[in-house]
């Protein structure tokens, strides 16, 4: 599951899938409100993988401005977790 951020305002569902599919392919999509903000779960952790490692920063074909992608934290963790600045592509740490 890859968490994108900074979507434009007003992305839809559809939109979502237009854009990122392109990239892999998505099984689910989860919008979290309209915040711009997106949890989509791929077919397979290679395209998860490729995509935090070469979308991050970067602008995703159909949009204007950069998004922000990385792995979404799994239900229930990232409670306590004292490295939250410290992630790096891959969960290897620095």
């Amino acid at each position: 599951r890859v968490f994108f951020g900074g979507l434009p305002a007003g992305t839809d569902e559809a939109t979502v899938h237009s854009i990122f599919s392109a990239y892999g392919n998505i099984t689910s999509c989860n919008l979290l409100g309209s915040t711009g903000n997106a949890v989509v779960e791929f077919a397979s952790v290679d395209e998860a993988t490729w995509i935090v490692e070469n979308l991050n920063g970067n602008i995703a074909q159909g949009l204007s401005t950069p998004v922000a992608c990385r792995f979404d934290n799994p239900k229930g963790g990232g409670k306590g977790d004292k490295g939250a600045g410290g992630w790096t592509p891959g969960g290897k740490g620095a």
